[in-house]
């Protein structure tokens, strides 16, 4: 007599939801130049006075804390008095933002020109619903097409001594 025996094993892998309790909210500022947290107020809380000022549509419930919601089509922006000097240094930038709508619209979420030099204009968009960075007319794209309605984490990194621009999308 022959006993079968059948032993079925199921394995899932559960991912968390990431809430900000998933997100290091603790920044070191050994080498910042700014920190906003938006929290009702365009502080600039690294200690060195880059406060912002502009037109905005309201304060709004970010991914972590709160965020700020702009209007594309009023022209709504924030400016800062303050010129970092962006090309002769390496640097890294990054933020959590949300689009409602997809477009084809060049979208700037940075920019900045500090001289006549074309090479000193730095840009951080978004055209085509790609994100692309750049230094006037040396753009580099990312590949990941950004949905509406959708919290994305972006790290926009320059190292200078390579000239190497990176986007960092949700890593």
């Amino acid at each position: 007599m022959t006993t079968a025996t059948t032993t079925t094993t199921t394995t899932s892998t559960a991912l968390p939801l990431c809430n900000s309790s998933c997100v290091s909210t603790s920044i070191s500022n050994t080498s910042l130049i700014a920190f906003y947290t938006f929290d009702s107020v365009f502080t600039d809380s690294s200690g060195f006075s880059n406060t912002l000022s502009g037109t905005y549509q309201s304060f709004v419930t970010g991914y972590v804390n709160n965020a700020v919601s702009f209007i594309y089509a009023n022209s709504q922006r924030l400016t800062s008095s303050q010129i970092m000097n962006f090309y002769q240094l390496s640097w890294t930038m990054e933020f959590w933002f949300l689009r409602t709508a997809s477009t084809t619209v060049t979208s700037c979420f940075f920019g900045q020109t500090i001289s006549s030099s074309h090479d000193m204009e730095l840009f951080l968009v978004t055209t085509n619903n790609l994100l692309y960075f750049g230094f006037y007319g040396d753009d580099t794209s990312g590949s990941t097409t950004i949905s509406a309605n959708t919290w994305y984490h972006v790290a926009w990194v320059f190292d200078y001594t390579n000239r190497i621009r990176q986007i960092y999308l949700n890593g």
